[in-house]
């Protein structure tokens, strides 16, 4: 028995899953209250399984942010796939989030999410639903055909209308995953909200920026791996070089722009963005390379920096 106090301590893995754009790396930051995950408005910004770890009195619970589910051939959708797998059959707890307001309309379920449904049709641990996005329901009774109809799928120990955009609920639902944790140990020191390395978290913060500033075709043809991370303490500064890979001669000049004006861009908010989580000073240098077709096979996602 693990106790704290007087008091059993739980603690636990959590698999966030859903599909692409439902606000998963949005309610995770909202969780653990600092920036875990990317946030796009662009579908498939998770492409691996990122821990947030959020701390209480009596209890730690480690999410896992999984990619959107989807089906495509892709190497790089079928690695992320592999992933969402990983993470259910390894949680103590499934957080399942789907929209308040899906294409199947407000109180109806979403006809797309029969994915999920799929993914978590063998999972042994408990489901806790999340119905997210309840900010952009007029009427809040307009949910509640939604959830009786969740409720008769007969598949989730509890369902839980939240937003991640404005926090309403939240706790609500942190109350609810901690409920089902089992006794155990403090996976991490108190003061850590993530296991992702510094690195990764800085390579992320770029592509973000990629994301927000190219077009359309870019963001699911584009990785960023860091070549130097370089710590100058006596300077306050972090002097990084990061690659930016896409597959195409036409997507480098997309990413670079006229003059280098959109890289630029990029750089500046990017550095922006790291100083803030690094608490430094930070030089930043990018480049731009072309692997054609990366995304396609194991081969090239190992070429760009993926571990497989």
């Amino acid at each position: 028995m693990t106790e704290t106090g007087d008091r059993q301590f739980h603690s636990g893995f959590v698999a966030l899953v859903g599909r692409p754009n439902v606000g998963k790396s949005t309610l995770v930051n909202r969780l653990v209250g600092e920036t875990v995950s990317i946030v796009a408005p662009r579908p498939q910004t998770t492409r691996t399984r990122v821990r947030g770890i959020l701390n209480r009195p009596g209890a730690q619970l480690v999410l896992v942010d999984t990619p959107g589910i989807h089906e495509r051939e892709r190497a790089v959708n079928q690695f992320m796939l592999r992933e969402i797998r990983a993470a259910i059959q390894e949680a103590d707890a499934v957080l399942c989030l789907v929209e308040a307001r899906g294409r199947g309309g407000i109180g109806e379920p979403d006809p797309e999410d029969d994915i999920l449904w799929k993914a978590l049709k063998n999972c042994r641990a408990p489901i806790v639903l999340g119905i997210n996005k309840i900010d952009r329901v007029g009427r809040r009774e307009l949910l509640l055909p939604l959830m009786e109809r969740y409720h008769n799928m007969k598949v989730f120990s509890e369902i839980i209308p939240v937003s991640a955009l404005t926090g309403e609920s939240v706790a609500r639902l942190a109350d609810a995953l901690i409920r089902y944790l089992p006794e155990g140990p403090r996976y991490f020191p108190d003061e850590v909200y993530t296991d992702q390395s510094e690195r990764a978290l800085v390579a992320e913060l770029i592509r973000r920026q990629v994301i927000l500033n190219t077009a359309e075709e870019i963001p699911y043809s584009s990785a960023v791996e860091i070549e130097t991370f370089q710590e100058l303490p006596d300077r306050g500064l972090v002097r990084l070089g990061a690659v930016i890979y896409v597959e195409k001669e036409s997507q480098k000049g997309i990413v670079i722009g006229r003059s280098g004006g959109n890289l630029r861009t990029i750089g500046t908010a990017a550095r922006r963005d790291i100083e803030r989580i690094l608490g430094a000073r930070v030089f930043l240098e990018l480049r731009v390379k072309v692997a054609p077709n990366w995304s396609r096979t194991l081969r090239g996602l190992r070429s760009v920096g993926f571990s497989i």
